[in-house]
């Protein structure tokens, strides 16, 4: 019973000092984007999401490539996607 609680004792202690290595090699980044879930590891980027629309992938806004075509605004993860969907509205060809 000894060794199992000396054990237990052993990997808290591990634990905290990997939280802290962790907080310490962190500390300075923007915070403001990133933040953990309540109760869980996996990071929270606070931010509005968008999706490109020729490959559907969603991405934070301020990360997307923005484009303005007819009046619409468009968010585009990358130049390829853009050209893309460009060249679907002017062929009336459509992408997505």
């Amino acid at each position: 019973m000894g060794r199992l609680l000396q054990f237990f004792a052993l990997l808290f202690v591990v634990r905290y000092v990997f939280r802290a290595v962790g907080h310490w090699l962190t500390e300075g980044t923007d915070r403001a984007r990133v933040g953990r879930a309540p109760g869980g590891n996996k990071p929270v980027y606070r931010g509005r999401m968008v999706r490109d629309p020729v490959c559907g992938l969603f991405l934070l806004q301020e990360s997307a490539i923005e484009d303005h075509l007819d009046g619409e605004t468009h968010h585009f993860c990358s130049e390829k996607c853009r050209e893309a969907f460009r060249a679907s509205k002017m062929t009336g060809a459509f992408v997505g």
